[in-house]
């Protein structure tokens, strides 16, 4: 639900992703359920009419569990009024989000609006319990070691054991290894582990 009542604010219609509806009763600039409020700001509105967003932060209240300040990033030198505004996101309870394009401002209304009854563990990606899975996350705390690196150390070696015995000059005859990321994934696999 889009207010019609919003100075400025963006074109909701971007996207084309998802139906829009106005209404002049609600609090918020975009309401994209009944906890969750976005409320918006150009940086160059900003600039003009400084109050403004103190006002409206003071009219949005504390019923929503969500609230978003959605910054539209429009000006030259925006670093200290993004400091500002972050500073007043934060004691304001609001998340900031920042945008730098009014068609960047829309996906973001239209992601929240798309995911809103989405589980969490959506967003978090899927976790590969596979040994290979594993092998990648372990190996890829090297640094300067990447999946194709970590691909090439187990097609050679044919297993994570054997990645682990392998001598530094052993390691870095691999294609892509070389003596620097031989040595770091030698010194890695021989540091003890620590527990958290």
């Amino acid at each position: 639900v889009v207010s019609t009542q919003s100075t400025g604010g963006i074109n909701a219609e971007y996207g084309g992703m998802i139906a829009i509806t106005y209404s002049s009763e609600i609090l918020p600039d975009y309401l994209i359920a009944s906890n969750i409020s976005i409320l918006f700001l150009s940086l160059k509105y900003h600039r003009l009419h400084s109050e403004y967003i103190y006002t409206r932060i003071k009219e949005l209240g504390g019923g929503f569990t969500t609230r978003i300040l959605l910054l539209l990033v429009d000006i030259p030198d925006s670093a200290i009024s993004i400091q500002e505004l972050s500073k007043v996101a934060l004691l304001s309870n609001l998340s900031l989000l920042l945008a730098w394009s009014d068609k960047e401002a829309a996906r973001y209304i239209e992601s929240f609006k798309i995911y809103e009854k989405k589980p969490a563990d959506i967003l978090q990606g899927v976790k590969d319990n596979s040994l290979e899975g594993g092998s990648n996350s372990f190996l890829s705390t090297v640094r300067g070691v990447n999946k194709r690196d970590i691909s090439r150390l187990l097609s050679q070696c044919r297993s994570v054991k054997n990645v682990v015995n392998s001598t530094k000059s052993q390691m870095s005859v691999i294609p892509g290894i070389g003596n620097k990321k031989a040595e770091r994934i030698y010194e890695r696999m021989r540091r003890p582990f620590k527990s958290r």
